[in-house]
């Protein structure tokens, strides 16, 4: 990835679109592939890019999910790349944002609305 200036080539664009900041996604992981020939993870991040409206990205560790980390802000135009490996360790949710005003001044942030490119 961009790290080891390895070349990434992504074969599916998904497009969630979220009304609101009530609008979330539980916790979870993505894929989680493994190189048969290595018993190790491959090297297939995951890449996302947030559109519209500031929200709030949930990590914690799998082995200990009632102590998440703090959570990471993903502003318009934000690039978020999890590496294979992040999906054996962790797991991380889209934050409901409860009424917490959006500091980003385009369009779609003003009426809350935030749109994800997710590049797998």
């Amino acid at each position: 990835a961009a790290e080891t200036g390895q070349v990434v080539t992504f074969s599916v664009c998904l497009l969630n679109r979220y009304e609101g900041g009530r609008e979330s996604l539980g916790w979870h992981a993505d894929r989680e592939e493994m190189e048969p020939a290595l018993g190790a993870p491959r090297s297939s991040p995951i890449a996302s890019i947030s559109l519209g409206a500031v929200r709030r990205l949930g990590v914690r560790l799998k082995s200990d999910p009632q102590q998440p980390l703090p959570p990471l802000q993903l502003g318009h135009g934000s690039l978020c790349v999890m590496e294979n490996a992040f999906q054996l360790l962790y797991h991380h949710s889209l934050l409901p944002e409860d009424g917490l005003p959006n500091s980003c001044v385009h369009a779609a942030a003003a009426t809350g609305v935030r749109v994800n490119l997710t590049f797998r």
